[in-house]
């Protein structure tokens, strides 16, 4: 998960809680959504189930392999070190569980912002949405996906735009197969797991 952003230290109020939030995972058959410490965006926080209020930003977290992901300006976007074919290969799919917001908290300085939201404790989901293909899900939810070698990948984080002038010279893969293409465009307020 993201690491906090320096431009994100100013106050962003937080936005009205939504009923229920989106998890993706690429496990299915979970009865409760544990904490977990892995890919925590701050080391002091400890282990936490991650959710968000869009279902296109939950298809995201279904998959291996993306190394960057977020929004920029209001398009969101997901970026997969390595090989589309290889992708394709190992793509068996993934779940989204669709859980009560109840003890979810938000912290808009950190990681996605206002989009993401964290609770400490179990939490049973109401509903399981799974996906044949974590690429066909993340491309009908208008998710951007690029495929990029580990040389644009290091060249992308060390960029002072989270990559975006990168990915603008990019084809992705919605302009590839015609799927809910759109572009990306410059924002102050990008939100990355960067």
């Amino acid at each position: 998960m993201p690491a906090e952003h320096p431009e994100r230290n100013e106050h962003i109020p937080n936005k009205e809680k939504p009923p229920f939030l989106y998890h993706g995972s690429a496990h299915g058959d979970i009865s409760e959504l544990e904490p977990r410490a892995e890919g925590v965006r701050d080391p002091n926080e400890g282990p936490v189930v991650f959710a968000t209020q869009e279902l296109a930003l939950a298809t995201i977290f279904m998959a291996d392999g993306v190394v960057e992901s977020g929004k920029f300006d209001s398009t969101p976007y997901a970026v997969i070190n390595g090989s589309r074919e290889n992708f394709i290969k190992n793509d068996k799919g993934g779940h989204v569980y669709i859980v009560p917001s109840d003890s979810f908290q938000n912290d808009p300085t950190k990681g996605l912002g206002e989009y993401e939201w964290t609770r400490r404790e179990k939490v049973t989901a109401d509903r399981v949405i799974q996906y044949a293909s974590v690429l066909k899900a993340m491309l009908q939810n208008g998710i951007q996906v690029y495929f990029v070698d580990t040389q644009t990948h290091q060249k992308m984080k060390a960029s002072d735009d989270h990559g975006l002038s990168i990915l603008q010279k990019l084809e992705s893969e919605n302009q590839r197969t015609g799927i809910n293409a759109q572009p990306l465009s410059d924002s102050e307020n990008a939100k990355t797991t960067q």
